[in-house]
């Protein structure tokens, strides 16, 4: 019996869940058994560009006829797959799939929908909850995640199967240092922080407390890209914030191993990975306390309030003036708290997910 793959993502520009579902996909890979548990093919729409090729052995990508996007989901891809199990990982697939296992990775779309554009809200508030009322399987990648969704999707937070993030992969990146270079930045002489312009995100708060601190204070690099509505010269106003818009992995192991500290401002996440990669390579983390922050990040983080200008300032002045005492101690928080998560440990999970549903698939026939 052949397991399906859902694959689209590999098509879409990469973010958080693009990278999800690459990593996990990748580890997966490498623990596969055709010969025990049959083959895994991966399809993706023929007739949109690959933007991500996969360095897979066992794992076969098919490119599969048809329309692109959702449509493709639901028509295709269904039509190829309704056979066998299914893993759908990025927040979408086709509804009507009868042995579909799905990944929803947030409630951002309804508890934040200002970051998201009207036709992405139509199509989300209605897919999102009718993938989870049919869905064989649910996967996030918090407990708050959970329940956030929960709230949304009527289906309780115990459904959900937790598969969470991880930030090993860069340990096989090489860091480019040019980035430092074009930007002029010295090492531990700035602060870092990675996000794009959706409000979720809270990047506007974090660089008008910038702007309020000392002439002594370090820069704040921020990494990312814009978000839909909203203006990124208004966002990014201060003379000591430097924005290098989107980089590579290489460019942003480079940022962030040479950075005095990493800042994590968001207003709520499913889970997090940048901080968690931060963690992973020996860089301070302050951040929000808010989403799932607390449980990605344990004891190893400093926090604060987001919506609290006085408090963002504050952690900000701390961030600038770590003792080395103190720059030690969260290193090695950091790096044994970032130890708790890693690829192969989530792919290893979502394998344990899809045997019991391939046992039933076998049962059945």
């Amino acid at each position: 019996m052949t397991t399906h793959i859902n694959a689209r993502f590999l098509t879409q520009p990469f973010s958080g869940v693009q990278r999800y579902a690459l990593e996990v996909l990748t580890a997966l890979d490498r623990m596969w058994e055709p010969t025990s548990m049959g083959p895994i093919v991966a399809y993706v729409p023929k007739a949109a560009r690959l933007r991500t090729t996969p360095e897979w052995s066992t794992i076969q990508l098919r490119a599969l006829p048809g329309p692109r996007g959702h449509v493709w989901e639901q028509t295709s891809l269904l039509r190829a797959t309704r056979r066998g199990p299914l893993l759908s990982l990025c927040n979408a697939g086709p509804v009507f799939h009868p042995r579909h296992i799905v990944a929803l990775h947030d409630a951002h779309v309804f508890d934040f929908p200002d970051g998201f554009s009207a036709r992405y809200r139509t199509l989300h508030y209605r897919l999102r909850p009718a993938l989870a009322r049919r869905a064989h399987k649910l996967i996030t990648v918090s407990p708050h995640a959970a329940e956030r969704l929960a709230a949304h999707v009527a289906r309780p937070a115990s459904d959900f199967h937790i598969v969470p993030n991880a930030a090993d992969h860069l340990h096989a990146v090489r860091p480019d240092p040019s980035v430092l270079h074009s930007h002029h930045l010295a090492a531990r002489g700035y602060l870092l922080a990675v996000g794009n312009l959706a409000p979720v995100k809270n990047l506007t708060r974090l660089v008008a407390a910038h702007r309020g601190l000392a002439a002594d204070a370090l820069p704040l690099v921020l990494v990312g890209g814009a978000a839909d509505g909203l203006a990124a010269s208004e966002t990014l106003q201060g003379a000591r914030v430097i924005p290098v818009g989107r980089i590579s992995d290489a460019q942003l192991r480079a940022l962030i191993e040479s950075a005095a500290a990493f800042v994590f401002p968001s207003l709520s996440e499913g889970f997090g990975i940048p901080p968690l990669e931060a963690m992973t390579l020996g860089t301070p983390v302050f951040a929000s306390h808010a989403g799932a922050m607390p449980w990605v990040l344990g004891q190893a983080a400093q926090y604060f309030d987001p919506h609290d200008m006085s408090d963002i300032a504050r952690a900000l002045t701390k961030a600038s003036s770590l003792t080395c005492e103190e720059n030690t101690r969260m290193v090695r928080a950091g790096r044994t708290r970032a130890d708790h998560f890693s690829w192969a440990h989530s792919a290893q999970t979502l394998l344990d997910l899809l045997d019991v549903n391939v046992g039933h698939e076998r049962e059945a026939a």
